[in-house]
């Protein structure tokens, strides 16, 4: 019998530029581009459309690697939606991601006085920058996703998740209440500390179109809460018949 030199991977996407045979190598490096050059004060989403066993993700494989290798790079983060249950879980896994990519960078802030620099130098677990902004951080990203966590309850008892259309009343009541001058207060002073990023932070959420429909409704529901993050860009793979149909499923429409 003769033994065929060519292995099969399955569905396995390819992870470098050395593996690329169908052409997506240049197409990537555009994409990393446009992300890395693109200014980014309020955030941005781009989407990635393509069917099923198209390649999307040996795509974004490709813009990952052409972004890690150029000079400043952005801070990578792949989001798996797929492997969380709960809106709650994932609030608090993408608000994790997000607060570590941006520990990693170094912020665009002034120099701090001697007694400070004091303090740091003595005791550096508590007192240094670094540590300071890590608690400051992840506190912001604590409070922040348990607000956003309420309203999605406060949603669901109007009806407004899963099953049928709530009341005008119910929706102002939502509305009110999600634009309370403590929640916006919250979301600001995050805000505040992204912008002093000097490099970005780039999501990447593939396989939307994998999804149960109520998942990738609160996906996208996610997406939009925090879309104006600045200097976060979200990369979304998916499917667009696939999405819309499941949209369709999950929101009544």
């Amino acid at each position: 019998m003769t033994t065929i030199g060519q292995p099969f991977h399955g569905d396995r996407p390819i992870e470098v530029p050395a593996e690329d045979r169908l052409g997506f190598g240049l197409p990537a490096m555009h994409i990393a581009e446009a992300i890395y050059q693109m200014a980014s004060p309020d955030g941005f989403v781009i989407g990635i459309e393509g069917e099923w066993g198209s390649g999307k993700s040996s795509l974004i494989n490709l813009v990952s690697d052409a972004l890690r290798r150029v000079e400043n790079a952005p801070e990578v983060v792949r989001f798996l939606p797929w492997l969380i249950r709960s809106r709650e879980g994932l609030l608090k896994e993408l608000f994790t991601e997000i607060n570590k990519a941006a520990i990693h960078i170094e912020p665009d802030e002034p120099q701090r006085g001697w007694w400070a620099e004091l303090l740091a130098e003595a005791w550096p677990r508590r007192y240094s920058a670094r540590s300071i902004r890590r608690r400051r951080l992840r506190d912001l990203f604590s409070k922040f996703s348990s607000r956003l966590v309420q309203a999605g309850k406060l949603a669901e008892l109007f009806g407004l998740v899963g099953a049928g259309v709530a009341t005008e009343a119910g929706k102002r009541s939502i509305d009110e209440w999600l634009a309370n001058a403590s929640l916006d207060k919250e979301k600001g002073a995050i805000q505040k500390e992204l912008r002093k990023l000097k490099r970005k932070i780039v999501i990447f959420i593939d396989d939307l179109d994998r999804l149960e429909p109520d998942e990738v409704a609160e996906i996208l529901r996610l997406v939009r809460a925090v879309v104006d993050f600045p200097n976060v860009v979200f990369v979304l793979c998916y499917s667009q018949d696939i999405i819309a149909k499941n949209l369709s499923t999950a929101l009544h429409i």
